[in-house]
């Protein structure tokens, strides 16, 4: 399939959102289905930061392929940024690229057969 996004948006779903609280969302389930009907072929990444506390990718099955980088470095650097653009609010916005450790899990690989 040429374009994903074209073609799944073009899907109206808003008979199969679920709500909790006040946020809508589309299951899992769904979606994919949605996406195998689409093109049966279809292949997915599911990406995320490690380290925060409200998933652990060593518990999922299988275990997520993460990156992972010192969110401590991170917060000094921002917080450097924010003072120097509180000292000079017309400097020029700053673009940094960090490296990142890529942890290898069990996502990671040929799909199972």
């Amino acid at each position: 399939m040429d374009n994903y996004f074209t073609k799944l948006n073009s899907i109206n779903v808003s008979e199969h959102l679920e709500k909790k609280g006040q946020f809508a969302y589309l299951s899992w389930p769904y979606a994919v289905a949605q996406l195998r009907q689409a093109d049966p072929t279809a292949t997915w990444n599911v990406v995320r930061f490690d380290g925060l506390p409200f998933l652990n990718a060593e518990g999922l099955v299988p275990s997520l392929t993460t990156t992972s980088s010192s969110i401590r470095a991170a917060g000094s650097r921002v917080a450097e940024l924010l003072l120097a653009r509180i000292e000079d609010p017309s400097g020029e916005l700053p673009q940094e690229l960090w490296n990142v450790d890529l942890i290898v899990r069990g996502s990671t690989g040929p799909a199972p057969q």
